[in-house]
């Protein structure tokens, strides 16, 4: 499984200018991608096994034979890829970061936004 960040997030914002202030709350999911890989690793016993053919003597005992087979190069295998999340998310689930929006209120301080201070 790669690595991704996922997270839950709360923020206000006070618009001056409009005497607002804005809560907001969501979550930040990034691309999940999940994967199985399978190494698999083979005997190489070709070579035994044909030197074996002029004795069959050897045959009674197949773990001698395979005892002396070397171990093939490791290959992954990519048997399954699973992507729940295919794109980042950046979701709000209460209010934004707008003034225009109906989770804001109003700010004791007062509209300061035009007023020299």
């Amino acid at each position: 499984m790669d690595p991704f960040q996922a997270a839950y997030f709360g923020e206000m914002v006070m618009w001056f200018k409009d005497s607002k202030i804005c809560p907001g709350a969501g979550y930040i999911l990034q691309d999940i991608l999940f994967t199985v890989i399978v190494a698999m690793k083979f005997k190489d016993c070709y070579w035994t096994v044909i030197e074996s053919l002029s004795d069959f003597s050897q045959w009674k005992d197949m773990e001698d034979i395979f005892h002396e087979c070397n171990d093939s190069v490791d290959e992954d295998i990519y048997a399954y890829t699973y992507n729940p999340v295919e794109t980042d998310i950046e979701q709000y689930t209460y209010g934004s970061l707008s003034s225009a929006d109906v989770a804001c209120f109003d700010s004791p301080v007062g509209a300061i936004g035009n007023q020299v201070i």
